[in-house]
């Protein structure tokens, strides 16, 4: 009877519990831009562009989208690589965070009935439309400068891509210039359905020298390539780095005290490979956000004991 008691009472006195792992929380800010962002593109509108400029046009609001949306202070203004006839003139006004069907405007500006010269001079074209004092509407002195070239050709202008990003820099020497380049692809160019380009050389060292986006111009998913340009462009974070690993299914994301949803397309994921929580479209933390991720860290799996010797 003693033995059958004590194997009861041992019975009782055992219970499992649960360790509960300690709540963690990392807080990020989206970065803003200071004084805003003059975003110039330079549009080559010669003849062999039109595939290229329907394109551009049919796509636009996925560029557009995500500008408008940013809360940057933009400035947006278009040029043509046509230094013959327009000489670096704005195609129409000047879009900013007040402006009204900007997906219009923005189209309007890129489509031409007329074709432009063939002798593309995008470099020369870019320094007269980011000058504050030819282009005073649209070039601030003191905001960041952000050009998007957009050719099938390469750059004929009279100077290298040297001079150009010095001649670039000195319009505002206190901001950011980063030089973007949806071209043909290196080392002989680019084909596609629905496009043909020769490489953009001279465009690409720019685009390179200063940390810019590269986009093919023959790609056939203008929106997806569109919607990369505009994150670059107006400087917003896709990818923030946790503090500690997390044990993933735990994770909950807040921006500005919204719940984000953790999803493929406009939500977010997490990334184990550099331990990162990243963003896709729409959920992209605007300008000035803050991002808190709360998460319990992961410990690993048990450790199995080693087996008694005999």
């Amino acid at each position: 009877m003693k033995r059958i008691f004590l194997a009861m009472a041992f019975g009782v006195a055992c219970s499992d519990y649960e360790i509960i792992g300690k709540t963690e929380s990392d807080t990020f800010f989206q970065a803003t831009r200071g004084e805003g962002v003059d975003i110039l593109w330079v549009v080559d509108d010669s003849a062999t562009m039109y595939e290229e400029h329907d394109l551009l046009m049919d796509s636009a609001g996925a560029f557009i989208g995500f500008v408008a949306n940013s809360a940057v202070d933009f400035h947006l203004g278009v040029v043509s690589t046509d230094m013959d006839d327009r000489a670096g003139a704005l195609l129409g006004p000047v879009l900013d965070m007040d402006s009204t069907d900007m997906v219009d405007g923005f189209v309007a500006q890129i489509g031409s009935d007329v074709a432009g010269s063939r002798d593309e001079r995008g470099f020369d074209a870019a320094l007269v439309g980011a000058d504050p004092t030819f282009n005073p509407d649209f070039a601030r002195a003191g905001a960041d400068l952000e050009v998007v070239i957009f050719s099938d050709e390469d750059d004929h202008s009279s100077i290298d891509p040297v001079t150009f990003l010095a001649a670039l820099q000195a319009l505002r020497p206190s901001a950011q210039v980063k030089v973007h380049a949806v071209v043909g692809d290196p080392p002989a160019g680019c084909v596609s359905a629905l496009a043909a380009a020769d490489v953009g050389a001279a465009y690409l060292a720019a685009q390179d020298a200063t940390m810019g986006r590269r986009e093919s111009i023959c790609t056939l998913d203008y929106g997806a390539m569109l919607a990369r340009v505009a994150l670059d462009v107006i400087g917003l974070e896709t990818s923030f780095v946790l503090n500690r690993v997390p044990s993933p299914t735990t994770i909950e994301l807040s921006v500005d005290g919204v719940f984000v949803a953790r999803r493929a397309e406009d939500g977010w994921r997490y990334n184990p490979g550099d331990n990162s929580i990243v963003f896709d479209g729409f959920a992209v933390p605007k300008a000035g956000a803050t991002i808190l991720a709360e998460y319990t860290e992961w410990r690993g799996p048990l450790e199995e004991l080693p087996e008694d010797e005999d």
